[in-house]
């Protein structure tokens, strides 16, 4: 796995790992790197999606003849086991109630709840908003899918992880203790 932060906030591809990847290629004899795709990168604005980062990552894999694994990341990345880095949802997720809420009513703004899939936030489904970040990759990175990027996947829920957000480190909260306690509206 790649670094979290291998796409700057502003959207620029660390530099300084592309020669990183070629000696893990040849030291390592590794055949694939996994990427994360950032959704509160890549659409800072609603409907405008930006690649070109992870498409500059995906040609240099290419020239050099690694496979990538890119993971649409529709979490957030900060306060978890692991994390590095802080990347937010987009920011022009605004409307109330769309998170899960913890049992003294405090948001966590993590992932939009599964209960709100099919209802309208900003004028989309969350459903729709996915799907529609998924076409924009795939038309975006063009004949690089099926060749150098070989496998998508699809990170749902809190850490990219299909499960309810019983617990987040960034809170202070001793996690082998912690009941589930996060609700839906």
């Amino acid at each position: 796995m790649l670094p979290l932060n291998t796409v700057s906030l502003d959207g620029k591809l660390d530099q300084s790992l592309l020669p990183k990847l070629d000696r893990i290629k040849a030291e390592a004899n590794v055949s694939g790197v996994m990427v994360d795709v950032w959704w509160g990168i890549v659409e800072k604005q609603q409907g405008q999606y930006n690649f070109n980062a992870y498409k500059e990552l995906a040609q240099y894999c290419q020239r050099i003849g690694l496979k990538l694994q890119c993971v649409m990341s529709f979490h957030q990345c900060g306060g978890n086991v692991g994390d590095t880095c802080d990347i937010k949802l987009p920011s022009w997720l605004t409307q109330k109630d769309i998170f899960y809420r913890d049992m003294h009513g405090k948001d966590d703004p993590e992932y939009i709840a599964l209960s709100m899939d099919d209802k309208k936030v900003n004028g989309r489904t969350p459903v729709d908003m996915y799907s529609q970040y998924m076409q924009a990759f795939k038309q975006q990175m063009g004949d690089l899918m099926g060749s150098t990027i070989n496998e998508i996947q699809v990170g749902l829920g809190p850490c990219g992880e299909l499960r309810y957000p019983a617990y987040t480190n960034n809170r202070g909260i001793n996690i082998q203790l912690y009941k589930y306690q996060q609700y839906m509206n």
